[in-house]
C-alpha cells in the first residue's frame, strides 16, 4: 500500500514531465480571455474569482436566506 506522500509524489512527478502542446496553451490561452471578459462584464471578481449573486427579479433583488432556521 503507497503513503499519502508516495501518491502525491508520485503526480507531481507526472505534472512535471507532462508536455504541453500547442493546442493545450490554446485552450489555457482562450480560458483566460474569456475570464477576463467574464471579469470586464462584471460577472465575477478577480480576488477569489468568486461569481457575483445573480439577479433575482422575482423577489425583487432581495437575498433570501435558505438556511434552516435553527433557533427553533
Amino acid at each position: 500500500m503507497m503513503s499519502l506522500y508516495d501518491d502525491v509524489n508520485s503526480i507531481i512527478k507526472k505534472q512535471r514531465t507532462m508536455e504541453f502542446s500547442e493546442d493545450t496553451c490554446r485552450r489555457y490561452e482562450t480560458a483566460i480571455m474569456d475570464f477576463e471578459k467574464m471579469v470586464s462584464d462584471g460577472l465575477v471578481t478577480k480576488r477569489g474569482n468568486q461569481l457575483l449573486s445573480i439577479e433575482n427579479k422575482i423577489c425583487d433583488n432581495v437575498e433570501i436566506n435558505h438556511s434552516k432556521n435553527k433557533s427553533g
